[in-house]
């Protein structure tokens, strides 16, 4: 549902616990950068660095931390580039134990978060799946699509639904 554009939308269904949540998550991310984006609220070199990890050659100053890998660091060191990150890389040279307790498990609780706070909780909770809606919704010219991952065999349920409404069924036939 879409609820921020003043009015409701459905804009996906998942069937909850689905191989899709964390497509649906960065679905949701980038709805809500991109509202953020148009509302003037996402700096744009911000947003090309997280996309990016920025651009960079070699990086002079020397790792605090074993446990942050290189990559990372580099990372660290060009944000703190940015305005609103200048002293970043200080501050991690000189606290690297508290960093690492965020390091460790930050970005998909920090993009729920985010999406939480600025859009609302429908955004990262998967709705309910409802093959009857999705089948009303269906048509001739607009199929159900199932993306499967897997493992995932949804024959049984879809064949108990077809047994269950042969009459509704056989109008698209």
């Amino acid at each position: 549902m879409l609820a921020h554009a003043g009015g409701n939308f459905t804009l996906c269904s998942l069937p909850p616990n689905s191989p899709l949540t964390p497509p649906q998550l960065l679905f949701s991310f980038l709805l809500c950068i991109n509202i953020l984006k148009h509302e003037g609220e996402i700096d744009e070199d911000e947003w090309r660095f997280f996309l990016t990890g920025g651009v960079g050659l070699d990086n002079p100053h020397p790792r605090p931390a074993e446990w942050l890998p290189a990559k990372s660091w580099d990372e660290l060191c060009r944000v703190n580039n940015l305005p609103t990150f200048t002293g970043i890389q200080e501050s991690f040279r000189d606290e690297a134990k508290y960093w690492r307790r965020l390091y460790d498990s930050l970005v998909i609780p920090s993009v729920q978060e985010f999406v939480t706070a600025k859009l609302g909780k429908l955004f990262v909770e998967p709705p309910p799946f409802d093959l009857s809606k999705s089948f009303d919704d269906s048509s001739c010219t607009t199929p159900l699509l199932f993306v499967l991952s897997p493992g995932s065999d949804p024959m049984a349920a879809l064949l108990k639904f077809a047994d269950d409404n042969v009459c509704e069924i056989t109008r698209w036939i």
